[in-house]
């Protein structure tokens, strides 16, 4: 089982059954999904061949614009290596140059990139953490929804090598990820969080925007809606300070068809320790 927290203006996740999957930007964490890139690749000798290979390239289309007098006079090779001899060390000073270039760009976009077609639906591990009840259900007064977490909703998997679609479990580390960006792996870029949000236990489950069910307008980030079925819903808790109007208005709503297997609970503050209780609700 995971869990939700969510204000109590969130009801509508129970009504419409669709959740917000959002963009990396969007999060209250500004390192979120911003491992730091120290160059473009870790195997330079490789990325320079292929550097050449393009100068190559481009000196033999050069070359064949040539008239036949200068081609018949100066074979191709002998017009390379004159290149080379004279070019060589600059060809990879500005190899480096560019790279050195480049990598300051691609650090700047790459939160756009993923902003732009990824989100992600963060999950918890416990639904009693009292900051967690104080930061994301408004101070108690929202509720949190516990998911199955063995549903095949959070297995939706389009292949063995497929990143997206399945629940992972977040890393909390000391440090920033830090490598060449085709180093990175899909956990230093997705899954590290700092040590300071280990309290949140999180699990995340990332989908292409594009697959959303409803966008909703929004600035500064548009809120990308998806359905989920209602029958990944195991339990609803609610909050110890939720008002009673709301409380009915969610009992209501899982009082329906759709929910009759969910179980209903009231959390109250535990009367000698710092902690919650869970009272079981009957409908």
């Amino acid at each position: 089982m995971l869990y939700k927290y969510l204000v109590p203006d969130r009801i509508d996740v129970l009504q419409d059954c669709m959740v917000r999957y959002t963009q990396p930007e969007a999060f209250n964490d500004p390192f979120e999904v911003k491992p730091y890139i120290t160059k473009l690749t870790a195997k330079e000798h490789e990325a320079f061949s292929q550097f050449e290979e393009l100068i190559s390239k481009a000196l033999h289309e050069y070359y064949d614009l040539q008239s036949i007098q200068v081609q018949d006079r100066i074979p191709f090779s002998v017009f390379y290596k004159k290149f080379r001899e004279e070019l060589g060390r600059a060809l990879k000073e500005t190899f480096y140059q560019m790279e050195d270039g480049v990598t300051p760009i691609i650090r700047r976009m790459w939160p756009d990139k993923f902003s732009d077609m990824l989100g992600i639906f963060s999950l918890t591990e416990k639904p009693d953490n009292l900051l967690m009840w104080a930061h994301y259900a408004a101070s108690h007064e929202g509720f949190v929804v516990g998911f199955d977490s063995s549903h095949p909703y959070f297995h939706d998997t389009v292949g063995h090598e497929d990143e997206l679609r399945h629940l992972c479990k977040v890393e909390y580390r000391e440090n920033r990820p830090m490598s060449a960006m085709t180093e990175l792996s899909g956990i230093d870029v997705f899954l590290v969080k700092s040590t300071q949000w280990s309290y949140e236990q999180e699990w995340r489950i990332i989908r292409p925007l594009q697959d959303n069910s409803k966008i909703v307008q929004n600035h500064p980030y548009p809120i990308y809606l998806f359905q989920f079925p209602a029958t990944a819903i195991k339990e609803v808790i609610l909050g110890c300070k939720m008002t009673e109007n709301k409380k009915q208005d969610i009992i209501a709503i899982l009082s329906s068809g759709s929910f009759q297997h969910v179980q209903v609970w009231q959390a109250e503050p535990d009367e000698t320790e710092f902690k919650l209780k869970l009272l079981s609700l009957t409908r």
